[in-house]
């Protein structure tokens, strides 16, 4: 919460390809802790489940399961079959996945958790 005012500041770094990606990731950590901070703009990241850079795609991807949304779920479904690997850091540890993994664990989020609005 000490940081919430901060939040919308990170939003102007998505415009730069060179920065998108740590963009989403550093977003996605922060709606994995409190989405409510980020759901109201939900619809300002769903384009990036579409960029032509498949570790934006893939931190978009877990973004959206990070708010359950459900929103996104079409897209989502969409790169199911993505094959291109990102690394994502849970559980005290670096996980490698493929962006249509993390695709499918965001709809299996979205589809066991209410959304929140």
């Amino acid at each position: 919460e000490l940081f919430a005012g901060y939040i919308p500041q990170l939003y102007q770094f998505l415009a730069n390809e060179s920065l998108r990606e740590q963009t989403l990731q550093t977003i996605g950590r922060i709606a994995k802790s409190r989405p409510d901070l980020i759901r109201k703009v939900t619809f300002h990241f769903i384009p990036y489940l579409g960029d032509s850079d498949p570790k934006s795609r893939g931190y978009a991807a877990w973004l959206m399961g990070n708010l359950y949304a459900a929103e996104a779920q079409d897209e989502l479904k969409n790169l199911r079959e993505d094959s291109n690997d990102i690394y994502i850091y849970e559980n005290g540890e670096m996980e490698k996945k493929t962006v249509g993994q993390v695709a499918s664990e965001a709809l299996i989020k979205i589809s066991e958790q209410k959304p929140l609005h």
